[in-house]
């Protein structure tokens, strides 16, 4: 939970930093200038918020593949998870709707947050028998990401990011209705 109240400050303190703008005037008062703080001019890099992207998702036992989608502010998430043990397959999917977010530092490095309510379904087998059971729930996810522009493709740019997940199943932050991993992936930033 430390970890989550970290991450989440942290996204939250960053990403209103960037709504702070100074006004400032030249010394004779002949004109106004309106610049933007710490990262450059927003014509420049803060145009960058759409784009699309794959993550690998370091599930316990088994992995994850997640799709997104932004569209200025808007997300759309989808994940496809397996893990197994010795006796267990387990199989899930989600899919989401919600916020994103990235702060630039400069032209190259930028901090992304998302976070938004999804639809989680999983599956689970047993290994020596016919037993399976399904479920689905509504809830919450929150990943806040780093992010690094490597090259440009066109007019827009890929970008390698890295960071953490937390899925909250049924609306509760109780540690057995959260699963969290790390994530890695490439981001496809217009």
């Amino acid at each position: 939970m430390k970890k989550f109240l970290f991450f989440a400050c942290a996204l939250f303190i960053t990403a209103t930093v960037d709504a702070q703008k100074v006004i400032s005037d030249d010394v004779n008062r002949t004109a106004t200038t309106q610049i933007s703080t710490a990262h450059g001019h927003d014509d420049e890099v803060n145009y960058l918020n759409s784009g699309a992207g794959i993550d690998y998702q370091s599930i316990e036992n088994g992995y994850g593949i997640g799709l997104n989608f932004a569209f200025k502010y808007l997300l759309v998430d989808l994940s496809f998870g397996s893990a197994d043990n010795d006796y267990i397959d387990v199989s899930s999917w989600s899919a989401g709707i919600g916020g994103q977010y990235r702060y630039w530092f400069n032209k190259w490095l930028y901090i992304e947050g998302r976070a938004g309510v999804q639809y989680l379904h999983a599956t689970a087998k047993v290994k020596e028998g016919d037993e399976k059971e399904s479920n689905g729930d509504f809830g919450l996810f929150l990943t806040p990401l780093l992010g690094v522009k490597l090259f440009k493709l066109g007019s827009d740019y890929l970008s390698l990011v890295g960071g953490y997940r937390w899925d909250f199943n049924k609306f509760k932050f109780k540690k057995e209705y959260t699963s969290d991993y790390f994530t890695i992936g490439l981001s496809w930033v217009m």
